[in-house]
Parts: C-alpha cells; sequence; structure tokens
C-alpha cells in the first residue's frame, strides 16, 4: 500500500516534470527560433535602410557635383564679363582723359583769343568779368576794341552751355 502510493507519487513527479522539462524546452526553443527571427529581419531591415541610404548618398553627390559644375561655369562666365566690363571701363576712362585733354588744349586756344586783363584795362580801368564756365570751358564770350575815342564791347552768350556753346 504505501509504499505502492509513494512509488506511484514518485511516478507521477516524474512525469509532470519531465513534461514540464519537455514544454518548457519546447518554448525555450520556440522563444530563441522567434529571437533568431527577429535577429534576422533585424539585420534584413538594416541592410535594406543601407542601401537606400547609399542610394540617397549617391544622389546628393550627385546633385552636388551638378550643381558644383553649374557654380563653376557661371564663375566663368562671370569672370569673362568682368574682364569684358573692365576693358570697357578702360576704354571709356581714356577715352575721356582724351577728350578731357582736347577740352583743356581747346580751352587754351579760346584764352589765347581773348584779350588780355592788361588790354581790358587799358580800355575799360573800371570792368569786372564775371566768368563761370558750366564745363571746363564756357559758350560765353567778350570782345572789346578802343576805336578813336570810343569804346566798342560785345559780349555774347551762344546757344547751349559748356563744350558745345564754346565750340
Amino acid at each position: 500500500g504505501e509504499a505502492g502510493l509513494k512509488f506511484g507519487i514518485t511516478i507521477q513527479i516524474l512525469t509532470i516534470s519531465y513534461g514540464l522539462s519537455v514544454m518548457f524546452k519546447k518554448i525555450f526553443d520556440e522563444v530563441n527560433q522567434e529571437a533568431l527571427q527577429n535577429l534576422t529581419d533585424l539585420s534584413n531591415l538594416k541592410d535594406l535602410q543601407k542601401n537606400e541610404l547609399e542610394i540617397q548618398v549617391k544622389q546628393r553627390i550627385k546633385e552636388l557635383d551638378d550643381l558644383n559644375e553649374e557654380l563653376v561655369l557661371t564663375n566663368k562666365q562671370l569672370i569673362t564679363e568682368r574682364n569684358a566690363l573692365e576693358q570697357q571701363r578702360n576704354l571709356i576712362s581714356l577715352q575721356r582723359q582724351e577728350t578731357t585733354d582736347s577740352i583743356n588744349y581747346a580751352k587754351k586756344i579760346i584764352k589765347t583769343l581773348m584779350h588780355t586783363e592788361e588790354y581790358i584795362k587799358k580800355i575799360l580801368p573800371e570792368h569786372f568779368i564775371l566768368d563761370l564756365p558750366k564745363d571746363i570751358v564756357s559758350g560765353d564770350f567778350y570782345w572789346i576794341k578802343a576805336y578813336e575815342n570810343k569804346r566798342i564791347a560785345a559780349v555774347a552768350d551762344c546757344t547751349g552751355h559748356g563744350v558745345p556753346g564754346a565750340f
């Protein structure tokens, strides 16, 4: 009796222990299998994202290379235009200087044609001349002559002002 009962309880405990161990092993294997599958899925996802990022990086590098090439071409174009503008500016400066030199020479010619201050003082001791050219030369001129006991003076204001009036 009692020994049989102990033996039966021992067998039941062993059977339940074996069943539990098989069940725990099965659960453990399933959890390990699921964890392994999750790791595999994560690794695949990581590889997929890595490939997508590499593609995006390559596309962005190409875009940047294209923009850089466009900037280089634009820079070359701007340098060419700047050089052309500098040449034009230098030519205009040279032409302006030549024109100014010519006008200054014309001023000297005009001054030689006008009477000197000493000559005018002899004829008109009490006089003043207000000569304020707009530019370097003026279109205004005067002429004075003593004839017998008379004084003749002519003052003219040419149409236009400055250089055009002077010429």
